[in-house]
């Protein structure tokens, strides 16, 4: 049922509650009545409402040395912020998003710094010996996957996914 058919029948049904006597009421309980009606109606829209919920994935600093899963997440939100730091760029990285590739899976460092000026979304560089990925501000309607598939092993020093996800209260 859509909110805004239970909203529209909560108030028929308050509305068809209201004696004839009443229908003729001063300002004052008008007033306390609107109140009383719009109290009720915060109530319905907050069970149906989605709201946003902040959550965040992070790894320890870790030596890796097969395909290793970031994050697996499901449902409605946003990527605000990835990042992955490790000592070599000798690994491919994968982020699905809704089942598409945004960095698919056979890229490898070296291939993402070259495109990386090219998306808005993709920042990778090196500096003092560390590679670091950062994605951002991704939005997915089903969800997003990332991993990293090491081609030799790889020390990654920090892996961050802070991402917002759609919640209702249903």
């Amino acid at each position: 049922m859509s909110v805004r058919k239970k909203v529209g029948d909560k108030v028929s049904d308050i509305v068809e509650k209201i004696p004839e006597s009443l229908k003729e009421a001063t300002v004052p309980y008008i007033i306390l009545l609107a109140e009383e009606i719009s109290r009720e109606m915060a109530e319905q829209f907050k069970e149906a409402v989605p709201s946003i919920k902040t959550e965040k994935v992070e790894h320890p600093s870790q030596v890796v040395s097969k395909v290793f899963e970031l994050a697996k997440v499901s449902g409605r939100g946003k990527i605000r912020e990835m990042i992955v730091e490790t000592d070599s760029a000798d690994y491919r990285m994968e982020l699905n998003v809704d089942g598409h590739g945004k960095i698919p899976w056979h890229s490898k460092i070296s291939d993402l710094m070259s495109v990386g000026p090219l998306l808005e979304y993709l920042d990778v560089f090196q500096e003092d010996g560390k590679f670091t990925i950062r994605v951002s501000d991704i939005n997915f309607i089903k969800g997003f996957q990332a991993y990293i598939n090491p081609i030799t092993q790889v020390t990654m020093y920090k892996s961050i996914i802070v991402y917002d996800i759609q919640t209702t209260g249903e």
